[in-house]
């Protein structure tokens, strides 16, 4: 991978637009990236990484910090890189989400990120999306940020502290870089399924121990010893299964026996029962003839009583016929009685009706005199309004007339306001034409002094080429008493051409400018006489140029208002009177036809009056002589007496009725108790004697019996269901233990290996090994450049303890001048430099190496120069430009002096007064 050119856009320091473009630098060799500490150096790499990844190099910034602080609102944040690799080319352009102006209005919105890939040397679609443009950069140089950020930058410190660290902390290094976490994965999960495995292990040992420790057994079973040596031994085989299913198969047998000899008891109890019941029903009979005997004994002592009521109701039923001819009596006179209670309703109704009569009469009465009233009133309202409506059509009249003056008068102020914008116009169209002009003049005055000059130089050109004698081709005078001289400011022909064009120019705009002042002019005159015309309608002797003319427009218009407002009130007032006079109109004749219908109906009335009095006269006088030779004095009292006769004759006919019918009863039921007890005596004649105590006896002694089988039945059937699934879960789990045991016994052996554990301590775990193996490579790769910067003075190797044994990453130096090994810590700080530094360009031989075989053809180094002593820096140097031969470009990020004089190809770095920085690329 290769950069080939970086453009950022309000990105961090960088406000402005810069653009570097590393194909000036060539594809091989040595730059140097200098400027102050702070000026913006690693920034550059920040902005690499952004575009390719979406973050920054360093873990120190995050996204939201790239935004530069120096932006406004208007300036982008925006990152463009275009790169080379793998013989294509690229170019990726990202922004950060950050606040920018809205494109209409004010105020600000969030830009979101957005990041676009494009291929181009490839046919292929541009990639956009954050997420999609990320996958396709990572696929491209096969390297993950983490990755990149090791090989292609080494920065400040880092692969120091790579070799200085511990071999804990190496460890977590290389495992971010190399990932060796899924060996580390791979040790977890191979614990968490030991565990696993074991906690299933137990769980079926423990189901197996308390299936086994459920079986119930007794000391009397025949089988005791030995299901009671497999409960304890905890150990079970195919012998012992077949010992279990014949324990099982025997409290089967024994349920069995107990079930027959509980069905032989019940059987037994069966017919105990059925003689019981025999004795039962003998002794029921016998309860029931003696209740039947008891009962006709107490019924025998209340026929006397029923036999004496009987006769005393016949007796009282001879007085039934004379009541009733009374009764008889009393309803053939009952329809005269009605007959006077109707006609006394009819009277009571009548002497009503008459009374109504004659309050409606004084009603109606009072009711024409107040009609009368009211008619007089409204002839006289009417006749006051005779002349109502009369002025209407001159009031409309007027009120057109006043509407027409107000809008002439409106018309007018619309013209005033149009005149003065006229006015205005015509003003500043003046003032054009008027500077139109004195340009003009000032335009014709000089080119009229261009002209002659012209003219006088064209005529001592001329003089040059005459001489005496030589006619002249002006006046063809061959005598030149008087020369004309060449001037020496004559303008040329172009300068007279152009004076002349400038004047025609002007011209035509002053001539323009006059057309449109005396169109304006024109049109302001008509204007004015316009309204000159609509003031002499309603001024006398008034002008629109009147300086007082809108005091008096004013006063004009408040007078037709008042006076509009006047005419409206009057025309309202004679509407309204107009309104009274025809609604009177209707109501008069309507009232006197109410007046007359009430004059009818008191005539009315006085007729009825006159008929109901006569006719009540006769009524009472005819009700006097009905009432005359009867019993009673009103319907009610005869009605009541009926009444009375006719319960005291039905009580009697009752009393006869429920008298016979207590006596029959009486009889039917001392003849039916009769037949019951000679019945019932025959059945107990039937019903054999039994001996109810000793067959009780008998039962109870049964009951305990069965009592005591079901209970052993119960406790049986009991232990019988218990081992019999105690045995079948055995049955199940043994294959499941020895399956999860083989399970547990391989997966423990693995972890083992994994963690190296499986032979004691001293061996390392795998992810461990995996590490030492990348350890070994890279110091392999970092030693053929430790040794050349050393003079073949060191070598780094890893350690390996007094023991022998190789548990860790921790570096040691081998120093050939002494032979022996030692910790790096021992180094100075330059040979510290030079071996951090040959470390950092050995892992980044081993990452591409095990990336694929990905090729980077430029790398960033940002480590400390400038504790170099001249001597440490010269073979530093000299291991960079061997890193860089071949396709290879380096830059040094560094602001050591002697590096600018040594490396031609510089970018400089420099923060302006501001803290903006500004990059510049130069080429010695």
């Amino acid at each position: 991978m290769r950069p080939l050119k970086l453009v950022m856009t309000g990105f961090e320091s960088y406000r402005d637009k810069t653009e570097i473009n590393f194909e000036d630098l060539g594809k091989n060799g040595l730059y140097l990236i200098a400027g102050d500490t702070g000026a913006g150096k690693t920034t550059i790499f920040d902005a690499i990484t952004f575009a390719l990844y979406g973050s920054p190099s360093g873990t120190d910034r995050s996204v939201d910090m790239l935004r530069s602080h120096f932006a406004d609102e208007n300036t982008p944040t925006v990152v463009e890189l275009e790169f080379e690799a793998n013989g294509n080319k690229y170019k990726v352009i990202r922004n950060p989400d950050y606040e920018r102006k809205v494109r209409r209005g004010n105020g600000t919105t969030k830009e979101p990120a957005s990041a676009v890939l494009t291929y181009l040397s490839e046919k292929k679609d541009p990639v956009s999306g954050l997420s999609k443009v990320n996958e396709a950069v990572q696929t491209i140089l096969n390297l993950k940020k983490d990755q990149f950020c090791r090989i292609a930058m080494i920065a400040q410190g880092s692969f120091q502290k790579l070799l200085l660290s511990d071999k804990n902390e190496k460890g977590k290094i290389f495992r971010e870089l190399f990932h060796t976490e899924k060996y580390e994965r791979l040790q977890s999960v191979l614990g968490d399924e030991k565990k696993e495995t074991k906690m299933q292990l137990d769980e079926l040992s423990m189901k197996f121990k308390d299936a086994l420790s459920r079986i119930e057994i007794s000391e009397t079973d025949e089988l005791y010893k030995d299901v009671n040596r497999i409960k304890t031994s905890g150990y079970v085989d195919g012998e012992d299964i077949r010992i279990l299913k014949e324990f099982v198969s025997k409290d089967e047998k024994t349920l069995t026996t107990l079930l027959d000899d509980i069905s032989k008891v019940e059987k037994e109890i069966e017919t105990i029962n059925k003689n019981l019941q025999i004795g039962e029903n003998r002794k029921k009979l016998e309860e029931q003839i003696s209740y039947s005997q008891k009962l006709f004994v107490s019924k025998e002592g209340e026929k006397s009583e029923i036999y004496k009521i009987f006769e005393a109701a016949n007796k009282r039923a001879e007085e039934i016929p004379s009541l009733t001819k009374d009764k008889n009596l009393l309803e053939s006179s009952l329809s005269l009685y009605e007959e006077i209670f109707n006609a006394e309703r009819d009277l009571s109704e009548l002497s009503t009706k008459l009374s109504e009569n004659l309050n409606s009469k004084n009603s109606f009465v009072q009711a024409k005199i107040e009609k009368e009233s009211e008619i007089k009133d409204l002839k006289e309202k009417f006749e006051s309004l005779k002349n109502a409506g009369e002025n209407i059509i001159s009031l409309d009249a007027a009120l057109e007339k006043n509407q027409t003056e107000k809008k002439e008068l409106e018309e007018i102020e619309d013209r005033l306001d149009k005149l003065a914008s006229e006015d205005n116009l015509l003003n500043l169209a003046l003032a054009a034409f008027a500077e139109a002009n004195a340009e003009f003049s000032r335009a014709n005055a000089s080119y009229t002094e261009k002209i002659q000059l012209f003219n006088l130089e064209q005529a001592g050109i001329l003089a040059e080429t005459l001489k005496e004698g030589m006619p002249c081709p002006v006046c063809g005078s061959i005598d030149h008493p008087h020369l004309a001289a060449k001037s020496h400011n004559a303008p040329t022909q172009k300068e007279v051409e152009d004076a002349k064009n400038l004047l025609d120019s002007i011209s035509a705009k002053a001539n323009k400018l006059s057309l449109d002042a005396g169109n304006k002019k024109g049109l302001v005159q008509s204007l004015v006489g316009n309204i000159n015309d609509l003031l002499s309608k309603h001024f006398e002797g008034v002008t629109a140029r009147d300086s007082d003319l809108a005091e008096k427009m004013n006063s004009k218009k408040k007078d037709n208002e008042n006076a509009c407002l006047e005419i409206k009130d009057s025309l309202c007032k004679e509407m309204e009177a107009k309104k009274q006079r025809e609604s009177l109109e209707v109501e008069i004749p309507k009232a006197e036809n109410e007046m007359n219908k009430i004059s009818e109906y008191i005539s009315k009335l006085d007729i009825a009056i006159s008929s109901e009095k006569a006719k009540l006269e006769a009524d009472k006088k005819n009700l006097l002589e009905k009432k005359s030779g009867l019993k009673f004095s009103d319907y009610d009292s005869a009605k009541k007496e009926l009444e009375r006769l006719e319960k005291v004759i039905s009580r009697l006919n009752s009393d006869v009725e429920d008298a016979g019918n207590a006596k029959v009863e009486y009889e039917n039921f001392m003849a039916k108790i009769i037949g019951e007890i000679e019945g019932l005596e025959k059945e107990l004649k039937k019903i054999p004697e039994v001996d109810v105590e000793k067959l009780t006896s008998e039962k109870n002694k049964q009951l305990n019996i069965k009592d005591s089988l079901n209970s052993q039945r119960d406790s049986m059937n009991e232990r019988k269901g218990v081992n019999q699934e105690s045995v079948q879960k055995i049955e199940v789990l043994l294959p499941k233990i020895s399956s999860v045991n083989d399970r547990y016994n391989m997966i423990s052996a693995l972890y083992e290996v994994s963690t190296g554990t499986n032979r004691g301590q001293g061996r390392p775990s795998l992810e461990t090994y995996v590490q030492m193996h990348c350890l070994d490579q890279i110091n392999r790769r970092a030693n053929l450049r430790f040794k050349t910067m050393t003079d073949n003075k060191y070598e780094l190797r890893r350690r390996i303890e007094d023991d022998g044994s190789e548990l860790g990453l921790d570096l040691n130096v081998k120093d050939f001048y002494t032979g022996r090994e030692r910790n790096v810590h021992t180094l100075s700080g330059g040979e510290q430099f030079q071996a951090s530094l040959s470390l950092a360009l050995g892992l980044a031989d081993e990452i591409q190496a095990n990336s694929g075989g990905i090729k980077l053809d430029a790398m960033f180094i940002d480590e400390g120069f400038g504790t170099l002593d001249g001597d440490t820096l010269n073979k530093a140097m000299k291991a960079l430009e061997d890193l860089s031969q071949g396709n290879k470009l380096v830059g040094i990020i560094s602001h050591v002096d002697e590096l600018e004089t040594r490396i031609p190809s510089k970018i400089y770095i420099k923060k302006d007064e501001s803290g903006i920085s500004h990059a510049r690329m130069v080429k010695d």
